[in-house]
């Protein structure tokens, strides 16, 4: 499955960085590399007015916190896998 995280000009100011590199991380301490698929895009249009960084997971899009990226996958990326897992 594709996890994209936008890397456009809104996203990249709001932390796209913080937001890949902590998934990268957690997507390889865990082992995910086979169920889940890191990807950078440069807009998957789904802009907020928020400061938080936009993720798409299958059909779901959702805000990612930089401050706190471990949290939003943990909200959003592991329910997915969990269900496709079983």
């Amino acid at each position: 499955m594709d996890l994209v995280v936008c890397v456009g000009e809104k996203c990249h100011l709001n932390g796209s960085e913080l937001v890949l590199k902590s998934f990268m991380d957690i997507i390889s301490s865990e082992q995910l590399t086979n169920a889940v698929k890191l990807k950078a895009c440069f807009c998957i249009g789904a802009c907020t007015e928020n400061d938080l960084v936009n993720v798409r997971l299958g059909d779901l899009t959702f805000p990612a916190d930089p401050t706190d990226p471990a949290r939003s996958f943990a909200e959003h990326v592991r329910p997915v896998l969990t269900k496709t897992e079983g």
